[in-house]
């Protein structure tokens, strides 16, 4: 019987460090990793998408970059429509940097992109995170875009 009561508790002990553990991982993170042998094209575009499960009034989104090569360009974009929301350009190398953006009015009848251009690049890291649950990274497109398809 001690014993049966022994390996209950180390169940429930085990459960409940299983059940906070999953508790952190409620944000998501998009990643885009690329070399030279990414494309021939110069320059080159690389796109994700993500989403929202509800309207967001502000969302905050963390980036990360790290960039070898002549010029980088980053922006986040409606997908419909294409209108930009957020972007920067960088020239030469950038070393490791970290900052913060803020989007307003996101839609959850809406698709996202985020997409990086790039010239003479040899390597370039790009992570987008965010800790809100709402976001979601997309594989594929929900509908076929004229105005962006050639940009995903």
């Amino acid at each position: 019987m001690k014993r049966i009561r022994v390996a209950i508790c180390f169940l429930l002990f085990f459960a409940v460090c299983l059940f906070t553990s999953c508790g952190g991982t409620k944000g998501t993170v998009i990643e885009m990793e690329l070399t030279e042998n990414y494309s021939d094209s110069d320059p080159f575009v690389h796109a994700k998408l993500f989403y929202v499960t509800d309207d967001v009034d502000s969302l905050q989104l963390d980036i990360s970059l790290q960039i070898e090569g002549e010029n980088g360009f980053l922006e986040i974009a409606d997908r419909e429509t294409d209108e930009v929301l957020w972007s920067d350009s960088w020239k030469g190398q950038v070393a490791p940097t970290t900052f913060a953006v803020t989007l307003d009015m996101l839609s959850k009848e809406k698709e996202y992109v985020v997409r990086f251009t790039g010239t003479h690049i040899k390597y370039a890291k790009i992570m987008v995170a965010s800790d809100n649950s709402l976001v979601k990274e997309r594989e594929r497109p929900l509908k076929p875009n004229r105005v962006t398809e050639s940009k995903i």
